[in-house]
């Protein structure tokens, strides 16, 4: 019920776009059209009126309450269509069927019929009947829809295509790829890119970066919407099964004068067939069964919620069930908060550095909650060699010692799935550790690959091995085979070792590397990969330790992961307000994906070139991840006016909240055009941006309190806090 409650240049960084990409944001704001957005901040008589209509009774219960109750369990039944597909001359069942919410909390309404169409990767393409939108009510006028589309497609498919019309969208909810992407509202556009065979284009999954994105390009879910008030509802289409692909979404507009959209689901893109963990005995000999989800709501929250409830369920299914062992769990850890070395000195860093940053952290942040100190890159010999480097002598024995007397937790970075080409030449690694060219010229089959493993590395062509390179920077890698036993051994036993000595906070970089496509020991996509490799790590580092997933793709590394990076850097260098926009659009859009994960929306800075009040902007941004809140500053360097702001009673109010801050208008801004790099909106738009965040963002704590966070991204910047009147109390 609710009640009454009386500045550094850009440096040249191993793993972040560097001074190459520096000229080439120049070139693209140059040549690039400016948005100069801007927007009045409320008044308290706004605000007063948004409250009222806004955080009605019902509302504030279904965003604050941990389960909706919206399971697709305990079904009420399953319809069998008996109509078939031609699949190359065969008749084909194809199975159409919903899994209803119970009864007793949900009464059906009218239904309304959407056109579908399946093109699978092979010689034919097939007519599916139409999908049926059953509509479902909660909670009287509250509308939340929850139907799954089944689909049966030949096992020796490596993905199937699926297009959509009669959906309506002026704007959608638009996901990355991975920790890096561009994630937010965005309108809906003329058309997404089509490779040559006219099929969605989907360049991202197959190199990781984030710098090939695409407007209209969605990963895992997607969500559309009419107007900023969103009247009539919001529609949201998702695949809820992480372990085997990406189901990657297009949309486009079918013409100018109508609301009327084209949506295009491709799941799957890799050169392998689907998984046979798919295949269900009840279904035809040779096909498997693939699943989409429309939810409709009342809000994007509210079907983000009902999405993430499916997807918890599958994580526990697939914990259980899955015939390649994942260990998985939705139930993550919270995270420590704390100091971070890479946002100032990047790369150079000593035991001295850490050392003098353990009693800082001691003195002026454990008595506030802080008690974490991660040591960065730049500790290990090389990426792929992780031993200490002659600034870390004695195997950071100095470090453990202090950090126990003083009762701190040690955090370390590791890029467990890349390995520099350089390092594996000077050390010898066999070449049978890494991916290979998904060429036809080299072995795709598990007996190839095996006998191949104990061949000499002179015996092998280097052209045969997988190079990643990283936008602007000048060294190249190899992507390690999880699949392979030795390979993954060999970075197992060095994560063991770093547990063994106390370290209970590990941060793992750069693991889309794991996702590339590539030919691997075992027939696995990219996903299987990147899943088995974390399974791995988890099982060695234990249940006890956290794992920040970095430079992740999101979905996949749900269920082994605590916590995760959910925007890009919050600074490649120099310090621009641009940033901070981009970490608040980034926070809100993935504010949904607790719990079964704590997003991170990257350390704050609050040192100059900021003016006091952005630091302040930067402090209340952090903040709304909750746990994740820490800071990268210097603290050697940094004045103490400067670090009271990290430390202010009212953010650690909401640093402290059990759940991150809930975002009211992620829709109601859509960016006109995509965003893939917060350097760049800075370049392009003059210290603005082109994608302006949420203005609203609510806390709860645990006693049931409420406060309003309130943005204005008008230049320049600002924040305030609102105090609500009401607070939310589960008599339960």
């Amino acid at each position: 019920m609710l009640c009454k409650k009386a500045s550094t240049p850009l440096q040249l960084l191993p793993d972040h776009l560097i001074i190459m990409t520096y000229f080439m944001c120049v070139f693209m704001a140059f040549f690039g059209a400016c948005d100069d957005t801007t927007h009045q901040q409320a008044s308290d008589s706004e605000i007063e009126q948004e409250l009222d209509l806004g955080l009605d009774e019902g509302l504030v219960q279904d965003m604050m309450r941990p389960d909706l109750n919206v399971p697709l369990e305990d079904c009420l039944g399953v319809l069998t269509n008996p109509e078939c597909l031609t699949i190359n001359g065969q008749k084909r069942n194809w199975r159409r069927e919903w899994q209803s919410i119970p009864s007793d909390s949900l009464n059906w309404g009218p239904s309304e019929v959407l056109n579908t169409t399946a093109f699978f990767n092979s010689d034919f393409d097939a007519q599916i009947p139409s999908s049926i939108l059953t509509r479902a009510t909660v909670n009287g006028d509250r509308t939340i829809t929850a139907t799954s589309l089944n689909i049966l497609i030949p096992d020796d498919s490596s993905s199937v295509e699926i297009v959509i019309d009669g959906l309506k969208a002026d704007r959608i909810f638009q996901e990355g790829y991975q920790s890096w992407s561009f994630a937010g509202a965005i309108i809906v556009p003329q058309t997404f890119p089509r490779d040559d065979q006219g099929h969605l284009y989907i360049k991202e999954a197959l190199t990781g970066d984030p710098l090939h994105g695409e407007h209209g390009i969605s990963f895992n879910v997607i969500a559309g919407q009419i107007g900023d008030d969103g009247e009539s509802g919001v529609w949201l289409l998702a695949h809820v099964d992480p372990s085997y692909s990406n189901t990657t979404f297009g949309v486009e507009k079918l013409d100018e004068t109508s609301d009327v959209i084209r949506l295009t689901a491709r799941v799957g893109f890799e050169d392998i067939p689907l998984s046979s963990d798919q295949k269900d005995e009840s279904l035809n000999e040779g096909m498997i069964q693939q699943n989409l989800t429309l939810i409709t709501a009342p809000s994007l929250w509210l079907a983000l919620r009902t999405y993430q409830e499916q997807m918890k369920q599958t994580l526990d299914r697939l914990s259980e069930t899955s015939t390649r062992s994942f260990s998985s769990s939705s139930s993550p850890q919270r995270p420590p908060k704390g100091w971070y070395s890479w946002n100032e000195r990047f790369e150079d860093i000593d035991t001295a550095y850490i050392l003098e940053h353990l009693d800082l952290v001691a003195e002026k942040l454990k008595p506030f909650g802080f008690d974490l100190v991660e040591i960065d890159d730049g500790w290990q010999q090389g990426w792929g060699n992780w031993v200490s480097n002659e600034l870390f002598p004695n195997d950071f024995e100095p470090i453990i010692t202090q950090a126990n007397a003083l009762d701190l937790n040690l955090g370390i970075w590791f890029a467990p799935f890349l390995v520099e080409v350089d390092v594996a030449e000077e050390n010898n690694y066999p070449l049978a550790w890494f991916v290979h060219n998904p060429h036809e010229a080299i072995p795709n089959e598990l007996s190839d690959l095996l006998k191949s493993a104990e061949t000499p590395n002179e015996e092998w062509s280097k052209e045969q091995v997988l190079v990643h390179r990283i936008v602007g920077n000048p060294r190249s890698y190899y992507v390690l085979d999880t699949t392979h036993p030795e390979a993954m051994a060999h970075v197992l036993e060095q994560l063991a070792h770093r547990v063994t000595q106390g370290f209970s906070y590990f941060k793992l970089d750069f693991l889309y590397a794991a996702a590339i496509p590539g030919k691997r020991m075992e027939v696995v996509s990219g996903i299987e990969s990147l899943r088995i490799g974390l399974a791995k790590i988890r099982e060695v580092l234990g249940p006890e330790v956290i794992i920040n997933a970095c430079g992740a793709p999101i979905h996949a590394v749900l269920g082994y992961a605590d916590s995760l990076r959910i925007g890009a850097d919050t600074t490649f260098g120099d310090l621009y307000p641009s940033f901070i926009a981009s970490a608040a659009r980034s926070t809100a859009a993935r504010a949904y994906l607790f719990p079964l994960v704590w997003p991170d929306g990257d350390q704050v800075q609050t040192r100059s070139p900021y003016l006091t009040q952005q630091a302040e902007l930067g402090s209340d941004v952090a903040m709304l991840s909750a746990a994740a809140y820490s800071i990268g500053d210097d603290l050697s360097r940094l004045p103490q006016d400067r670090l009271a702001i990290f430390t202010d009673a009212k953010r650690l109010w909401w640093s402290e909240l059990p759940q991150p801050a809930i975002p009211l208008n992620i829709m109601q801004v859509p960016a006109e055009s995509w965003v893939g790099n917060p350097l760049i909106d800075h370049l392009q738009n003059n210290d603005g941006t082109a994608a302006v965040p949420p203005t609203r963002f609510l806390g709860q704590n645990n006693m049931g309190d409420l406060k309003l966070m309130i943005f204005n991204w008008a230049q320049p910047f600002s924040s305030q806090e609102q105090q609500v009147d009401v607070s939310f109390v589960d008599e339960d």
